[in-house]
């Protein structure tokens, strides 16, 4: 009763995360994150899933939680402390809402099995999307060239450069059979993303191996570009599946931002999802520069089709925020949300009050999408 106790006062400390105590974020590369918005610290320890017991019983782990449970806010949560300040609910918040706390055991996973992905989008990176880096290998002269002009700290290691492919297929190896034989019984939460958790192989696999599905919360966050009839199937053995689409606009929009999606398959793939007694589904955009011409049109599409958007802001690369475009577009960009009866219009409100507009950051995103534009064939450029 007391160790409860103990527990519940430290919930109440606006810091608290319960991520940090029963949640690990797996990246594609197969190292484990307390979270999927961690920012890495330089000096932080890396673990790689075959190290999870050091992991967990790391002295540095033990410090991230005293801090949390404590009040501190640790810098590598900026992402959540961003989000609160706007007045959206952050990622951490989400956790303490629904993350199953049993005593200290590992609840909840979110697994990046490898960077297998059929799109490229323009905010996105080689680590996470094998489309972009096989472009970048393609060209690698111009990404190269292009990289030698962001000299600044905080602008540089825009393109994550090609990785081995075996970088990626740890999901196959007996180590990961045996990291998943160790906290499957105990799993109550999985969240699968990718890459495109659609079309990445492994993904299945784990689903179909799971002991009790019916007693998993499954959260999927995908395109919708892709899917296969296999998952659907051993999607509706879980207790219930949040599916997540992320959408960075409507038809054209869509599919040049999220270079190679295809709008009537998304929407297609969309109604499936919804069709399935046990599956939720919402939107997500990523509120970023083009959003200044995309977002109000998805905005518009997701309040007839009755969905829910939310909207996560980028914070990286800098060059594709918010802060790379004008005020003067800024502000006519509010104007316009300021006529939309939504919810999702009034936080984008709050979130454009901490625009401070960087020309070089403008003047690096017009070379990068001028860039894009020239090997994909895209007009990005016309969208801001």
């Amino acid at each position: 009763m007391a160790v409860l106790l103990v527990y519940i006062s430290k919930c109440m400390t606006s810091t608290f995360c319960a991520a940090i105590h029963h949640h690990i974020n797996l990246t594609p590369n197969g190292y484990i994150e307390p979270c999927c918005v961690w920012t890495k610290d330089d000096l932080d320890q890396e673990f790689k899933f075959t190290q999870l017991e050091e992991y967990k019983n790391s002295a540095q782990l033990k410090k991230f939680k005293q801090d949390l449970d404590s009040g501190i806010k640790l810098p590598q949560c900026r992402l959540c402390w961003r989000q609160e300040e706007i007045g959206q609910s952050s990622q951490r918040m989400m956790y303490n809402k629904w993350l199953t706390r049993d005593a200290s055991k590992l609840t909840s996973v979110e697994f990046k099995l490898g960077n297998l992905c059929d799109l490229k989008c323009v905010m996105c990176n080689g680590e996470n999307s094998s489309q972009i880096s096989t472009e970048y290998k393609l060209h690698r002269q111009k990404f190269e060239k292009f990289d030698q002009i962001i000299m600044k700290p905080g602008y540089s290691n825009i393109f994550i450069k090609s990785q081995n492919t075996s970088d990626f297929n740890w999901p196959e190896s007996e180590e990961f059979k045996s990291f998943t034989d160790l906290i499957k019984d105990d799993l109550k939460e999985i969240i699968l993303t990718g890459g495109e958790p659609t079309i990445i192989p492994y993904v299945t696999r784990l689903l179909a191996n799971l002991p009790n599905p019916e007693n998993v919360r499954l959260t999927m966050i995908t395109n919708a570009n892709s899917t296969n009839t296999r998952l659907i199937e051993i999607l509706k053995n879980f207790k219930h599946v949040n599916v997540t689409v992320s959408l960075e606009g409507v038809k054209d929009h869509n599919d040049m931002v999220r270079f190679n999606s295809d709008w009537n398959c998304v929407v297609e793939n969309i109604h499936r999802y919804k069709e399935l007694p046990n599956v939720s589904i919402k939107i997500n955009h990523v509120l970023q520069a083009f959003s200044v011409t995309t977002l109000i049109p998805l905005i518009q599409w997701t309040q007839a089709q009755g969905l829910e958007l939310r909207f996560t802001p980028l914070f990286s690369p800098l060059h594709l925020t918010l802060d790379s475009v004008p005020a003067e577009r800024i502000q006519q960009f509010a104007n316009e949300l300021e006529e939309i009866d939504s919810p999702t219009a009034k936080i984008a409100l709050e979130a454009l009050k901490t625009h401070v507009f960087d020309p070089r950051l403008e003047m690096i995103r017009k070379q990068h999408i001028g860039l894009l534009d020239e090997i994909r064939k895209t007009k990005l450029s016309s969208l801001i």
